[in-house]
């Protein structure tokens, strides 16, 4: 990337933190959720955003659990230089795996514009990335569906060679970096009429299973439209 482009991302990154909180330009803190807020204004790149703020309500990590894996649960963030300081949630699963998902129970009546979530599939291969599913159950039992890739598809392995050679590095070229998904609860009410986004009771983000794979998640939760 040219020092120009990384200048412009740094100007539009920082302009749109700046402005969002000191001059009240709320709008402008959908940027840092998602990067095609600003796509007119950046260069063409790979963007990963991880956003969060003291204003979204953050379901306990307790209340997550995992179905149909080989292993679930939460562990260190493993980065290239060992196990991170953070935890998220992982799940991995063989192929032919029957329903994999990680699925929070949430409280009733909860009153937000946007489910929020972490996640990431631990590949670099695009063509290996499973098809994921976000189902929502209100309190009256019924679940609106969505998939996953309507809003923004599901990331892969950031590739972070910063030598000039690959076998100068002494860890692994890739790191995990989850990217922070929005998304509207409008879109699940326009699927199922029937579906009442004031009383999620279940978030689940199930999966295909038809091929092995992991997939990290954390950070679920609800928000705002309006910072």
């Amino acid at each position: 990337m040219t020092a120009e482009d990384q200048r412009r991302i740094a100007e539009v990154y920082a302009s749109a933190y700046l402005r969002g909180t000191l001059s009240g330009e709320t709008e402008r803190l959908a940027i840092l959720r998602d990067h095609r807020a600003a796509a007119p204004y950046l260069p063409e790149a790979e963007y990963v955003n991880q956003y969060a703020d003291s204003e979204t309500a953050y379901v306990d990590e307790s209340a997550i659990t995992a179905a149909g894996a080989v292993e679930g649960g939460p562990r260190p963030l493993a980065l290239r230089s060992g196990p991170g300081e953070d935890e998220v949630f992982e799940l991995s699963w063989e192929a032919g795996a029957e329903n994999p998902a990680v699925t929070a129970e949430t409280a009733p009546a909860t009153r937000a514009d946007l489910l929020v979530f972490d996640a990431l599939a631990a590949t670099e291969d695009t063509d290996a990335v499973p098809e994921a599913t976000v189902r929502l159950t209100d309190s009256g039992g019924d679940t609106a569906a969505v998939p996953l890739s309507d809003f923004m598809p599901l990331q892969t392995l950031v590739n972070g060679q910063y030598l000039k050679a690959a076998w100068m590095h002494p860890a692994a070229l890739t790191e995990p970096v989850l990217q922070t998904y929005s998304l509207p609860l409008t879109a699940f009410a326009q699927s199922e009429p029937a579906f009442d986004p004031t009383e999620i009771e279940t978030v689940s983000l199930a999966f295909d299973g038809v091929g092995a794979a992991t997939v990290l998640f954390d950070d679920l939760g609800f928000a705002s439209a309006e910072e």
